[in-house]
């Protein structure tokens, strides 16, 4: 099928990212966002539905892990080292294939943002800090336990002005929770 990496994130991952900025993280406009109504249909049964552990830089010695949930209505949430978060939306290109549009930001920490006393984010800080756009590809393996990933990410200032960009390779494992042979109903 053929990919639609090219395309903006639609608005349903436009208002998850204003529910996200609701908790205390802001994403700036920056030109990705459509105003029309999404087109995704459910895909409970495409295998990028879950939660993924993500090797990102497989190969290079400064490689590392994040940690993802795609949901079958197309939406995408990850934290990075712990201080990043990302939404985004992805879309069934086959059977066993998706693209993924992510839009990422660092205004808060996470730790500051689920700590038990408010913090505030400074208004300059909204407008001064760029975020990043990735747009990659999705290929899963015959289990739908594992995929590789490949596609670029641009940083962009609050205008939308690309500041800088290069290529991404990471793969992803599939995390299950497992039942603990000592938990009680």
């Amino acid at each position: 099928m053929e990919s639609n990496l090219g395309h903006g994130i639609s608005r349903r991952a436009a208002l998850l990212a204003i529910g996200v900025g609701a908790l205390g993280v802001h994403l700036p406009s920056i030109g990705v966002a459509s105003a029309q109504e999404s087109t995704l249909a459910p895909q409970s049964d495409h295998p990028a539905v879950g939660m993924w552990q993500w090797t990102n830089y497989p190969v290079e010695a400064n490689s590392d892990t994040s940690y993802a949930i795609l949901t079958a209505a197309g939406t995408y949430a990850d934290a990075w080292y712990g201080r990043l978060v990302s939404v985004g939306e992805w879309r069934a290109t086959g059977d066993r294939s998706a693209d993924l549009v992510i839009v990422t930001n660092e205004l808060i920490s996470l730790a500051d943002l689920f700590a038990q006393t408010h913090v505030a984010v400074p208004t300059d800080l909204y407008e001064a800090t760029p975020v990043t756009l990735w747009k990659i590809a999705l290929e899963f393996d015959e289990s739908g336990n594992h995929f590789t990933a490949t596609g670029m990410a641009e940083t962009q200032d609050a205008n939308g002005t690309v500041l800088d960009g290069h290529e991404y390779t990471g793969t992803g494992d599939r995390m299950t929770l497992a039942a603990s042979p000592t938990a009680t109903s």
